[in-house]
């Protein structure tokens, strides 16, 4: 039986009242680890129960995985998300609950890039950040491997951390999770088409809704209070000022995702469509394909002609939406590389295919 723990994050935010009477805002890293002991039973399971819960709230389901976003326009999508998350319970053996809880009192900035700025003896016009700058520029981009990290201390081999795709430099804790035998592997838009992945997701919007609901501020005590179903399954985490050091970034070096990838990888190829990738994911007919490519057991990436070119292993694909497209995967056969073409409209249906 394969034992996985899939991580997601996202950003917590709410109004608070601060001790002058004035208002603001508290904003954080939140991100869950859902921890499964037999990854196919549980897979198995998440798409009877999802489907059951749909149906009953009037809803037919769509894709083999969903995320927030598939179901935020729905009028009854906080009913839908507890009611899965209630009922998956018996299948999760562990909830790890991860929050960032820094304290600006105890130190007002914080030192980055400091191996880039020795290595290369170079004075940085801003060698600082404040705790909401880090949390803008790094934190929140990298929380699914910060989660990792804290987390890799408690557990090890043979389970496997799934991790929803994340962007950032290299710091301490990616340094460390690298040097740990525990196999990681990266998804992208894991949301969609990781069963514990998307469970991490739909859990988070459901615990930031508890928290509201009951008036609860994301501090530990108050973790399994807003959870109470799930009882000691709920492990806390908080990351404070004493782990600085660890997730702020050390070098200008972008951390390399890529080989954590599960192949085959299915790189799209834009051809001549007008559209810029951001808009291109955000598209039913991406979505479509996600959906399709999940049941293949593969991940996505858009190609990127500047660095993507070597990175092309056989078995990957080449999917292509028009006759453009078709040609710069044959142009990248002709030059040895072992690329599968494949047509867009294998998944997706004529009504929806237009880019």
């Amino acid at each position: 039986m394969l034992k996985v723990i899939g991580f997601d994050s996202r950003e917590f935010k709410r109004e608070v009242i601060k001790s002058d009477g004035s208002r603001g805002k508290f904003r954080s890293a939140v991100g869950f680890g859902i921890r499964v002991d037999d990854y196919d039973l549980f897979d198995k399971k998440y798409k009877e129960i999802l489907e059951k819960v749909m149906l009953n709230n009037g809803i037919q389901k769509e894709y083999n995985y969903y995320c927030v976003n598939d179901l935020k326009n729905l009028s009854n999508v906080d009913k839908i998300v507890e009611e899965f998350i209630l009922e998956i319970e018996p299948f999760i053996s562990r909830v790890h609950v991860f929050y960032t809880l820094f304290s600006p009192k105890r130190k007002e900035n914080i030192l980055v890039y400091g191996r880039y700025s020795r290595n290369n003896r170079l004075k940085l016009a801003k060698k600082t950040r404040t705790y909401q700058e880090l949390l803008d520029e790094h934190i929140i981009n990298m929380f699914p491997e910060i989660c990792a990290w804290r987390l890799c201390e408690c557990v090890g081999p043979p389970l496997q951390f799934h991790l929803d795709s994340f962007s950032g430099h290299i710091n301490g804790a990616h340094e460390e999770l690298e040097r740990k035998n525990i196999q990681k592997i990266i998804f992208p838009s894991g949301d969609c088409i990781n069963p514990v992945i998307s469970t991490a997701d739909l859990f988070l919007h459901f615990f930031d809704k508890r928290l509201e609901k009951s008036n609860l501020f994301l501090i530990f005590d108050n973790i399994r209070k807003a959870i109470p179903e799930y009882g000691e399954k709920v492990l806390a985490y908080p990351i404070s000022n004493k782990h600085l050091s660890n997730i702020t970034p050390l070098d200008k070096e972008p951390v390399q995702n890529l080989k954590y990838y599960r192949r085959p990888i299915y790189w799209i190829f834009k051809g001549n469509i007008q559209m810029d990738s951001g808009e291109i994911k955000r598209s039913n007919p991406f979505r479509l394909l996600l959906d399709g490519i999940s049941s293949k057991g593969g991940t996505i990436r858009m190609f990127d002609e500047n660095k993507d070119s070597k990175e092309i292993r056989e078995g990957d694909y080449g999917v292509y939406f028009n006759d453009s497209g078709k040609e710069n995967v044959l142009s990248y056969r002709k030059m040895g590389k072992k690329i599968i073409p494949f047509s867009l409209d294998l998944f997706i249906p004529e009504e929806n295919r237009n880019l």
